[in-house]
């Protein structure tokens, strides 16, 4: 449907141009023999003076549209051969807030204030899951502190193992501890400051085998509202393109 409309704008697009050429560049030819054959010299040349500028004018301006677009659509073009050129080790050494996704697009579970993790229910993360049919979810405070990384899969296993709907994250978290799997900072989850390398970032989430999240804060510390948040899957993504 919408690259129906957008063919239909292209063709009335290229025939207004066409008709705006075709008009213009006739008009001109017709101004012309008026002036060669018109008695009045004077006159002639006035009128043919007055309008030639207009019919450029519209000439100029289709032209100037065709062949400004394509230049924008090749120097596009080229853009993206370079990025896809690049290497892993290149890619690497931009900043990890250049990719990574805003707090304000991420999918979460905020916290009322004055509540804790441990005291919420599972049935409310599993209904969050649901919503926003993602399978991270961040714990967040109501100061967007992050507080825990809880994965579906995770949750989901401990349902499978006894669990039940109507426990809370602390229970959860307790059974998990006895595994030694943890789910905050470290082993849930690393920090780090938006100006990191993604080499940096990337190199702290492998310091643990078990860690797959990176949240980034202004200079990287847990007492920070974070400002965004990148996957090990989007990162392994944007490094082999």
């Amino acid at each position: 449907m919408e690259n129906n409309q957008k063919n239909i704008n292209t063709n009335i697009q290229n025939k207004v141009a066409y008709w705006t050429l075709a008009i213009s560049g006739l008009s001109i030819i017709v101004l012309a023999i008026f002036t060669m054959y018109k008695g009045d010299a004077t006159s002639a040349m006035t009128i043919f003076n007055t309008t030639l500028p207009v019919f450029a004018s519209w000439i100029g301006t289709v032209l100037a549209f065709y062949f400004g677009k394509e230049s924008f659509e090749s120097a596009n073009q080229q853009v993206q051969q370079m990025v896809k050129r690049m290497s892993p080790i290149q890619k690497s050494n931009n900043s990890i807030s250049s990719i990574m996704r805003s707090i304000y697009s991420m999918a979460i579970y905020r916290l009322p204030k004055g509540i804790k993790a441990e005291d919420i229910g599972i049935s409310d993360l599993l209904r969050q899951f649901n919503l926003t049919k993602v399978t991270r979810l961040p714990i967040i405070d109501d100061e967007s502190h992050i507080k825990f990384m809880v994965h579906e899969s995770k949750l989901n296993k401990y349902l499978a193992q006894d669990g039940s709907i109507d426990d809370t994250f602390g229970n959860f978290l307790e059974k998990y501890k006895d595994d030694n799997i943890l789910f905050d900072e470290g082993q849930g989850f690393v920090i780090v400051s938006e100006l990191s390398s993604i080499a940096n970032a990337k190199q702290k989430m492998e310091e643990n085998k078990l860690c797959q999240d990176i949240f980034i804060t202004k200079a990287g510390t847990i007492d920070e509202p974070i400002v965004g948040w990148i996957s090990n899957i989007r990162l392994i993504r944007y490094l082999e393109v």
